[in-house]
């Protein structure tokens, strides 16, 4: 550490000497989506999310969305000062217009526990659970839901509110920075909360400014940064030692990451890290991309750093693992003109006429001339080889190798070598050649030019030529024999791998990689990787296995980095870097790093995986689910009604070493629907979702991960309509059962009264014609029979008694002209209403009482319905009113009658009353009269009573 320590002291003084080298930052402005380029803090949540609090409120960033907020309930939050999570999702933030509470994108105002607080400042861990905030209105201890103040006691034991502008808590003790008085007395204070007084105070004519880094505490005290020691300060001292890190340049700033290395700001807030390990200086100025106004520097969980810029947003350096290569004694590497893998996996790199070595992490350097047209510079069997473009091999001293010529009529060679599983020299171009030990053992015409002949593992030699054609061959003695021959003109091969067994990877010019399956028994397609899926280019001039699931790819437009997993993952290298060019070739150096050639010449060291051992793993989680455009909880299983089937899903996954690229696949398992979308803004819509069971999973494919892929997934159920369900078909069925049933019932019910109403029609017409039969032989029989007596006893009698019957036979036949219209108005249907009874009724009265010479007075109602009321009942009701007035004129003696007719709820009242001498109803209930009347008023369901005192009065109740 000492060591370290007086290293860094040199490096400082020379920060105007460190090179300066071009690096990718990834800004972020207004114009991408950030509230306002003033930024003061960046705060982390244990969910990985970002918040960047400004002088115009705050808005959190999980890599795919900015979400904003600038004001509460139509009032500005204006300044942020800062935020702190005191449990899982539950942020507490600090702004000029008060404290509010952030759960779930929620923002909500606390107008309880901070109500005492005017403008609240920074927010303090002070323990487990334990935050001290500063305010205007003074400094206050917030735990367990309560807010408490901070008191100090004066020298004459008076207490007074604890004021700070900045402090740090350590422990029990509180470290504050305040302005004592009006003379610019500035205090550096040190207070026990536990005894709530000050312990010791250092005055100066400067601003403090502390800052605190890893657990340790700095102060700056007369424009020098100091190091508290807190072991003292336990004590309830102040003592400031200098900073391990010291310069003659005055350090304005300075941030110390996870990884114990210094940034250091100098007053033109340039920026310069020191590496912990090494002592390592870097400059991050204007000059290599960081403008010259940088005010903070925060690491979040995965070791990127984003530079807080005054005014001008967040700069974040993109993690690069790509490197300039360097040679031993970090000696720059020139220009390569070409390199070569061999068959034991040497790396031979030639610069000018300088050919490097590298094998297992060793360098070796050697000095071979060669002559124009070189393509190649290579070791082969522990021996170095040139190959040139016309076909000649040989050694380091330029001597050709006996037999190593083509054949007449070759053209062109290709600069890609390659080797069988027997460790002869494959060379391609119009000719096929194989070579073994320096010899050439044989070759043949191609039928267009191929870029690179392949060994599968049976020592196949595939050549997949520019035109499309596909030729198979083998080694029989010492000729080349072709077995098999297919035709692809869909892609024009530039590069070509063997993959595995029958499996090939085909680097194209216009179509990106194209994995296909061929043997002597077929040919096949399999698939395809091209910029749709992120390649940086369709022209490939490079392909490299590092593995079953990883795979470089050289594009004219740069080198990206293919991950097979769940799906396949594309990381651009070079772009992504700010590294704009394209690679000719590659060579793998070991398990973790490869040299890659630009197209310029400059070559480079590309690190496979990302050294994020100390990093955190990105989490992934469902940002926020609607239905119908309804918020749910997202935790819970949920069942939603058949017309709630429109859902939105919104995904984090806040891993920002290149959240640009990440993707998001979606994959629906329903019922009804199956389906897969993919997604680089983490928003996906499902609409108009058939009722079932619903599984959504969603992986995400973070970029730097390699092939750590995060997958989350919700179930729910979408309810049938209530008109599909079991239940309610069941029922439905039942019902039209029921309904059916009713109908035939109903129709058989009919059918029955109208056959009962017919059966009754007939028995009333049969009753109806008895009846009829019953009073023309009751009535009409013993008149006729009278007159008949009395028409025949003529002959026999003297002329007086005949005189008296002839008058008695006038009155019988008078008597049977009544009672035959009687019978007659009873037969006719056109009679059947209640107003006809009453009018003839009223009619028969008034004429037969002046027959008789008997007063009759006869009441009926203004209006009469013309409610039906058939004959039987008719004739019975006018029959009962007929025998009661004959015997009024026959028995009673009376001078005067009353018939009074009333009709009121659907009852008939009638009344009839006379002035005659009564009579006695035992020696009455005897005679057939009034017996007749009770059955005829009992046959209509009628009620008869009899009131007999002076005169009689018959009331009858009929109903109608």
């Amino acid at each position: 550490m000492l060591r370290f320590l007086t290293g860094i002291f040199m490096l400082c003084c020379i920060w105007m000497s460190a090179g300066a080298q071009q690096l990718a930052f990834n800004i972020y402005t207004p114009a991408d989506g950030l509230i306002d380029a003033r930024v003061q803090k960046i705060f982390q949540d244990s969910r990985g999310i970002l918040y960047f609090l400004t002088r115009d409120g705050f808005c959190s960033f999980d890599g795919q969305r900015f979400q904003n907020f600038t004001q509460y309930q139509n009032q500005p939050l204006s300044i942020v000062n800062d935020i702190i999570e005191e449990k899982n999702g539950l942020l507490l933030i600090s702004a000029f217009s008060g404290m509010y509470w952030l759960q779930d994108n929620q923002l909500q105002k606390d107008t309880s526990i901070f109500k005492e607080l005017k403008e609240p400042g920074s927010i303090l861990p002070a323990g487990p659970g334990e935050w001290v905030l500063l305010s205007n209105t003074g400094t206050f201890l917030y735990s367990q839901g309560k807010l408490t103040p901070l008191y100090t006691t004066t020298a004459k034991g008076l207490k007074e509110p604890l004021q700070f502008d900045k402090a740090f808590c350590y422990g029990p003790s509180l470290i504050g920075t305040s302005l004592s008085g009006t003379n610019k007395d500035y205090q550096l204070v040190l207070y026990n909360r536990l005894l709530q007084k000050i312990t010791d105070t250092l005055r100066s004519d400067q601003p403090f400014d502390m800052a605190t880094y890893n657990n340790r505490l700095f102060i700056k005290i007369n424009t020098q940064w100091k190091q508290a020691d807190l072991a003292v300060l336990n004590k309830g001292q102040l003592l400031l030692n200098l900073m391990p890190v010291t310069s003659r340049r005055p350090v304005e700033n300075f941030f110390i990451d996870k990884q114990d290395n210094y940034w250091l700001f100098d007053k033109d807030n340039a920026v310069y890290r020191v590496s912990a390990s090494s002592g390592k200086l870097n400059s991050y100025t204007s000059s290599n991309g960081l403008p010259a106004s940088v005010s903070g520097i925060f690491q979040d969980a995965e070791n990127n750093y984003w530079f807080i810029v005054n005014g001008k947003g967040v700069y974040k350096l993109v993690q690069s693992r790509i490197e300039a290569l360097q040679w031993p004694g970090n000696k720059p590497a020139g220009i390569i003109l070409n390199m070569h893998q061999s068959a034991d996996g040497t790396i031979s790199l030639r610069e000018g006429d300088t050919i490097r070595t590298v094998k297992q992490r060793q360098f070796t350097e050697r000095i071979i001339k060669v002559k124009p047209g070189a393509l190649q510079t290579f070791t082969w069997n522990n021996k170095w080889r040139v190959l040139y473009n016309d076909g000649q091999l040989t050694t380091e001293n330029s001597t050709p190798i006996r037999f190593a010529r083509f054949a007449e009529g070759s053209k062109q060679i290709s600069g890609h070598i390659s080797y069988d599983r027997e460790g002869r020299l494959l060379t391609a171009g119009d000719f096929f050649a194989v070579f073994a030990k320096d010899t050439l053992t044989t070759s043949i015409p191609l039928p267009y030019f191929t870029d690179r002949v392949i060994a599968d593992d049976n020592n196949n030699y595939w050549c997949f030529a520019r035109n499309g054609e596909i030729m198979m061959y083998t080694l029989s003695g010492n000729k080349l024999v072709q077995k098999v021959r297919y035709t692809d003109n869909t892609y024009s091969t530039r590069y070509a791998i063997h993959w595995n067994k029958d499996t090939f990877c085909i680097g194209t010019r216009n179509s990106g990689v194209v994995f296909v399956k061929a043997n002597s028994t077929g040919y096949q397609k399999l698939n395809t990787i091209n910029t749709n899926d992120g390649l940086s280019n369709n022209f490939i001039s490079g392909l490299l296995k590092i593995n079953h699931h990883e795979l470089l790819i050289a594009t004219v437009a740069g080198l990206d980095q293919v991950y097979f997993a769940v799906d396949t993952t594309v990381e651009q290298l070079f772009s992504r870097t700010g590294l704009f060019t394209g690679v000719r070739t590659m060579a793998q150096k070991n398990d973790s790093t490869v040299i890659a050639l630009a197209d310029n010449g400059e070559p480079y060291l590309v690190h496979l995986n990302t050294d994020n051992s100390n990093a955190a793993t990105p989490s992934f989680f469902f940002n926020r689910i609607s239905v119908n455009g309804i918020t749910i909880d997202t935790s819970v299983q949920q069942s939603f009604n058949y017309n709630q089937n429109n859902f939105r899903f919104a995904v984090s996954a806040p891993s920002f070493i290149d959240e640009k690229n990440i993707r998001f696949i979606l994959s629906v398992n329903g019922e009804s629907k199956n389906a897969a979308h993919d997604s680089r803004s983490g928003d996906f819509e499902l609409s108009n979702l058939a009722p079932g069971n619903y599984t959504i999973r969603i992986t995400a494919l973070l970029p730097g991960y390699n092939s750590e892929n995060k997958t989350i997934t919700y179930y729910f159920h979408i309810k049938k309509p209530f008109w599909k369900t079991a239940g309610f078909i069941v029922s439905l069925f039942a019902l039209a059962a029921l309904l059916i049933y009713g109908i035939f019932r109903n129709i058989l019910r009919k059918k029955l009264e109208r056959q009962k109403i017919e059966l009754e029609k007939q028995e009333a017409i049969a009753r109806e014609r008895t009846r009829i039969a019953t009073d023309m032989h009751d009535d009409l029989g013993a008149g006729i029979s009278t007159i008949k007596y009395l028409s025949q006893s003529a002959p026999f009698i003297s002329a007086g008694v005949q005189k008296e019957n002839n008058l008695k036979i006038a009155a019988q036949a008078d008597d049977l002209v009544d009672k035959m219209n009687d019978i007659i108005w009873a037969m006719n249907e056109k009679n059947d209403t209640l107003d006809n009874l009453v009018f003839y009724t009223k009619a028969w009265v008034a004429n037969y009482a002046e027959q008789h010479n008997l007063d009759a007075t006869v009441n009926i109602p203004a209006t009469v319905p013309s409610t039906i009321i058939r004959g039987e009942k008719r004739q019975h009701i006018f029959l009962c009113i007929k025998e009661a007035v004959h015997n009024i004129i026959k028995h009673a003696g009376a001078t005067r009658m009353w018939l009074d007719i009333e009709w009121k709820e659907n009852k008939l009242h009638i009344t009839i009353k006379d002035n005659g001498r009564g009579f006695d109803g035992k020696k009455a209930s005897s005679g057939n009269g009034l017996a007749n009347m009770q059955k005829r008023i009992q046959a209509v369901n009628g009620l008869l009573k009899i009131e007999s005192k002076e005169g009689t009065v018959l009331f009858l109740t009929i109903p109608v």
